[in-house]
């Protein structure tokens, strides 16, 4: 059992934390964004591990597949998307709003549009001193997949990366309705 002066000294911490205070949603999508960039570095560490130790294993195969069944269990949690808005608003939070910066450009039954202005991902992959090709690679060929699989239980719905942030100054996601 804590003695009085070990209570004194958690309660101060706590405090000084603020645990129990609001949260602005500039602290909140700072906090996702933490998160989020620790979810990128294990992956990343996760990758270069494989290649090190397992040189004979597809690393790259092995962390698209494992990206792509990560999108599928996420679409379970798309509910009823019928057109391409559906598609756009069932995969946007509040916290993917604010952590990504994201801005809904586009919002009809054909086509739905965001713009992301912060990646997460490709933040951590920068602060791992990736070279600007292993940036793209780790975006756009194995965490990608991941977007396309939480999409795929929808075959009329078509999406697509015209633009990343892992070469561009901006990411578009475009969602289609197809006919």
């Amino acid at each position: 059992m804590c003695c009085y002066d070990e209570k004194k000294r958690i309660q101060a911490f706590v405090e000084k934390l603020g645990v129990k205070d609001d949260i602005t949603p500039e602290e909140f999508a700072k906090a996702l964004e933490s998160a989020i960039a620790d979810r990128a570095k294990i992956f990343y560490f996760i990758y270069k591990t494989l290649q090190k130790l397992y040189p004979e294993v597809d690393a790259d195969k092995v962390m698209a597949i494992a990206s792509y069944e990560f999108g599928k269990h996420n679409s379970k949690k798309m509910g009823n998307v019928k057109d391409a808005a559906d598609a756009l608003l069932n995969q946007t939070s509040r916290g993917g709003m604010l952590a990504f910066k994201q801005e809904i450009t586009e919002l009809s039954e054909k086509i739905a549009e965001k713009r992301i202005y912060n990646c997460p991902h490709i933040n951590a992959f920068k602060e791992l001193g990736c070279s600007q090709e292993e940036i793209t690679k780790l975006c756009r060929l194995l965490l990608m997949p991941g977007d396309f699989a939480m999409l795929e239980p929808f075959p009329n719905i078509k999406l697509e990366f015209p633009k990343t942030l892992a070469e561009d100054d901006v990411c578009i996601m475009r969602i289609t309705k197809q006919e």
